[in-house]
């Protein structure tokens, strides 16, 4: 991976990596949390107090878990939104299945989309425009000669709530 990519501008933004397995994405997080107290951390490795280390540690574990509780919550809120909103446009079981695979996969293209649901290209590439003309997945451009298609709901809701 670039470390050149990691700069002071990246942070809370989707950056396009090169590993060994080929062409990917990486999300840059933003800093810890406001609420976390990080003088502590370098007056326990300066002084060897390691209380305020377990305090600010157990603060992070807190702090994380409370994040990722209200995450899960609005992820399923998304997915019962999802299934009433393709249900009442008369969405195929498959295209339903490709929609749950979002939370997990939200960058997919037609081949990963036919890949997910065991089935040819191009009924792939029918559920994954299914779900662009329900306004759950946006065009994201070209990652080589695939198109690629972005879940922006999920994406919000991972790193931007």
């Amino acid at each position: 991976m670039d470390a050149s990519l990691f700069t002071e501008d990246a942070p809370g933004k989707l950056v396009p990596v090169s590993t060994e397995y080929g062409d990917d994405w990486a999300f840059v997080p933003d800093p810890l949390p406001p609420e976390l107290d990080l003088t502590g951390i370098s007056k326990a490795h300066e002084e060897a107090t390691w209380e305020e280390w377990l305090i600010f540690f157990l603060q992070a574990v807190t702090s994380e878990a409370r994040g990722t509780i209200k995450r899960i919550y609005r992820l399923q809120e998304l997915q019962s939104e999802w299934h009433r909103r393709l249900s009442k446009e008369r969405a195929s079981a498959l295209t339903l299945r490709l929609a749950d695979n979002l939370i997990e996969n939200p960058i997919i293209n037609y081949t990963l989309a036919s890949d997910v649901l065991s089935e040819d290209y191009f009924t792939g590439r029918n559920c994954v425009n299914r779900l662009a003309e329900s306004g759950i997945l946006s065009d994201f451009g070209r990652r080589g000669n695939r198109k690629t298609f972005i879940c922006e709901p999920v994406f919000d809701v991972l790193f931007y709530e």
